[in-house]
């Protein structure tokens, strides 16, 4: 995979300044507002990018790096299908003969409602103290396969990844960091009266076996 350099350019007028709007000191609340945009782009990149490269630039050629989604090989279109029984043959059963005995699902809306159906017994709490890719929160999904950890994501909430179940395995997965997130302040900006700062990384996801993961699409019950 390649790496990719997000950038987030926060810049603030003079006249913004002088306001005190109620989040507080206007550049400290764009900051945090632009920080907040940056991320996104980037959770959504690790999820549904496409790795590219322009070497049109010579020796620094533009990346953009590789998803999850667009990474993984082994896939099932569930359809009306999506029942446990279905997805113990069809999932479970092959995720789990590669990789850790321990998974993350992360769900769209309509497919944490639909594993909620099988039975609220079949989903317990995770213990208290478990964090898995710094998530917390988790129902667990035990079965004879193997522990699936369930978590709602709401970048799967949109039309086309609404009935999308993306099941990660944490121990092949890392993020490969180039540059660590950073914010460069009081950055010149032509003769333009602004102060300028900038929120900088250059990171991208790496997932070590395609078949320790797994593709679920277009679930609908």
């Amino acid at each position: 995979n390649y790496s990719q350099c997000f950038r987030e350019l926060v810049a603030v007028t003079r006249r913004q300044q002088k306001h005190r709007p109620y989040t507080g000191d206007a550049r400290t609340a764009y900051r945090k507002s632009k920080l907040n945009m940056m991320l996104q782009k980037m959770e959504k990149q690790f999820l549904f990018g496409e790795r590219y490269v322009d070497n049109a630039t010579g020796d620094t050629p533009t990346t953009a790096t590789r998803g999850i989604t667009n990474f993984i090989t082994q896939t099932a279109a569930a359809g009306g299908n999506f029942t446990e029984s279905w997805f113990g043959r069809n999932v479970l059963k092959n995720v789990f003969n590669y990789g850790s005995d321990e998974k993350i699902a992360f769900c769209s809306d309509l497919g944490v409602q639909l594993i909620s159906e099988w039975g609220i017994n079949r989903l317990r709490g995770a213990e208290a103290d478990e964090e898995r890719l710094g998530l917390k929160g988790l129902k667990a999904y035990e079965s004879a396969h193997g522990r699936l950890l369930i978590k709602r994501h709401r970048l799967l909430r949109n039309t086309t990844p609404n009935g999308y179940v993306v099941i990660v395995d944490p121990n092949h997965f890392r993020l490969a960091v180039m540059e660590p997130l950073h914010l460069e302040t009081d950055l010149e900006y032509g003769n333009q009266h602004k102060k300028v700062d900038e929120w900088v990384a250059d990171c991208g996801p790496d997932f070590d076996v395609a078949k320790a993961h797994y593709l679920v699409t277009g679930a609908t019950g």
